[in-house]
């Protein structure tokens, strides 16, 4: 959508608006995920709490795992190129596999 010319000068203002409407989506936001919290079954929570923390750390291990993997491929395979910025293995190896673990959470849900 913002490839159509004046889309976004048209549905989003700049300036002094654009941050009252950021703020009213943060408060919306957090009125959400309030009202998700009052929904919580406690009960059913602490009754399979081994199953939910089972299901948790596999669904960020494995992809941590994976992101480590192919961390050190995509190392080897690109740290020579012109124009990069020089990075040791175990930083990169890090940011890969929490970039993955993380994405592999949100697409859990």
């Amino acid at each position: 959508m913002m490839r159509i010319p004046g889309f976004q000068e048209a549905i989003f203002p700049t300036g002094a608006p654009m941050s009252t409407l950021n703020l009213v989506a943060n408060l919306g936001l957090i009125l959400f995920l309030f009202l998700v919290g009052l929904e919580v079954n406690v009960r059913m929570f602490l009754s399979n709490w081994r199953v939910a923390l089972s299901v948790g750390l596999a669904g960020m291990a494995l992809p941590f795992g994976l992101g480590c993997a192919i961390a050190w491929g995509l190392y080897n395979e690109f740290r020579s190129d012109p124009g990069t910025v020089p990075i040791s293995f175990p930083v990169y190896m890090l940011f890969v596999g929490t970039a993955l673990a993380v994405s592999g959470l949100d697409r859990s849900r």
